[in-house]
């Protein structure tokens, strides 16, 4: 309800503002719309497009208001419609939606403090989701920025704290943060079936910190990204059973799953003339532990079982992109990453390997609008992307090889 309302408020304002021929100093307000096609040769990372779909579209509009010289409201708001990914389709919501009261200021450093909805500090490219003018690609990096997990690691809401420090060998940004994770309920998608199976995901915590130097000119930047986050997934499933003994009768499994992820990256980026050097490496531990209910409706009996077995298994991943400015309103890049999973005697698996070759423009037309278009080679696949094929082996399988061209046309103000 309170979501609702701060959505409908935040539109009217926005609009009454952009009608008006109003200057207000303390208010900015910026947005963008995109409209992207996708091809591929079967797979990829949003939906299947073999022929071609415009599927791949999303709106912004984000605002900045100071209302006190210690206290300023920064909220953005997207409406995406982005393949077949129940993540990915969102009609309209908040990506961040945060007031921030600066605590602390000195000379050359600072404390502040950030209450509400806000972007994940994870990386070099976490803050940058759903801005498609800030970065040159189309899709960020998919080793560690998944579209199809794409809300459990973008947002939180809760608080935040940042620490900033500038002195003469460069700049320093620390924050810490602790809130709730967005994890859509799944009722939705599995109750469709009519099985009267379904799964229900609540929300997660999450914790943790992001750290970032900079040197005083801004071309070499050196940071780290760590972050705790858990959940209990509960899968409920009703079905008949028949009973040699009473008869036929019906029972219910109530299955909680609980997840533990400890994620963490080290990154760096270095701009030299025209050139951009970017590279980022990145562990995801994950723990799974399960617990089953069991209740028969027929003898009223309830059962429970506190399975044993827990699960852990951690992936090691990486990208490096090289972006090149070949004038002043174009430039290319070439980004080559690898994602692959270890068991727990840390030897290599094909369970969910990825690798992918990116290769991509970006053209500024106008001051305003921009084309962006990239070419990605992907080997490899499983529950990484989503593939066209009903075939449970074929999604499984690490040695394929396929291709995807995405054009997207990008405005903003």
């Amino acid at each position: 309800m309170l979501n609702s309302l701060a959505r409908h408020f935040f539109c009217l304002i926005a609009t009454l503002f952009c009608m008006s021929g109003f200057a207000v100093d303390s208010l900015v307000l910026h947005g963008f719309a995109s409209q992207g096609i996708v091809y591929t040769s079967g797979n990829e990372f949003v939906n299947g497009s073999t022929s071609g779909s415009f599927d791949f579209g999303q709106i912004g509009l984000n605002g900045y208001l100071q209302l006190h010289p210690r206290f300023s409201i920064a909220a953005q708001m997207v409406s995406r419609n982005v393949g077949d990914v129940p993540e990915n389709e969102e009609d309209l919501d908040f990506d961040y939606l945060q007031i921030k009261a600066n605590i602390l200021s000195g000379s050359n450093s600072g404390v502040k403090a950030v209450l509400g909805w806000y972007k994940i500090p994870f990386g070099i490219f976490g803050e940058h989701r759903d801005l498609p003018m800030i970065h040159n690609g189309v899709l960020l990096p998919q080793e560690h920025y998944p579209d199809f997990q794409r809300n459990r690691y973008m947002r939180a809401r809760g608080a935040l704290l940042e620490y900033t420090y500038a002195g003469e060998a460069g700049n320093i940004k620390f924050r810490i943060f602790n809130g709730v994770s967005g994890v859509p309920s799944y009722k939705e998608i599995f109750d469709v079936f009519g099985s009267g199976s379904y799964f229900h995901a609540p929300r997660s915590r999450i914790k943790g910190g992001h750290l970032i130097y900079s040197s005083l000119d801004s071309r070499f930047k050196l940071g780290m990204s760590y972050f705790e986050r858990d959940s209990y997934l509960c899968q409920i499933i009703n079905d008949a059973y028949a009973n040699s003994v009473s008869g036929p009768g019906w029972y219910d499994i109530d299955i909680y799953v609980y997840q533990y992820d400890r994620v963490g990256a080290i990154f760096g980026e270095y701009l030299h003339d025209k050139w951009t050097f970017t590279l980022e490496i990145g562990r995801l531990s994950q723990t799974y532990k399960d617990r089953v209910l069991i209740t028969d409706f027929y003898d009223s009996e309830k059962v429970d079982l506190d399975h044993a077995r827990t699960l852990k298994d951690f992936s090691d991943g990486y990208f490096f992109q090289v972006d090149r400015e070949i004038k002043s309103n174009f430039a290319v890049l070439l980004r080559h990453g690898q994602r692959y999973y270890k068991d727990r005697n840390k030897e290599k698996t094909f369970r969910n390997y990825l690798e992918t070759t990116v290769a991509g423009f970006r053209w500024d037309i106008s001051q305003n609008i921009i084309l962006k278009g990239e070419y990605s080679y992907i080997v490899g696949g499983g529950g990484t992307i989503v593939t066209v094929s009903d075939d449970e082996d074929y999604k499984q399988r690490s040695d394929l090889y396929w291709d995807m061209v995405i054009l997207q046309l990008v405005y903003h103000f």
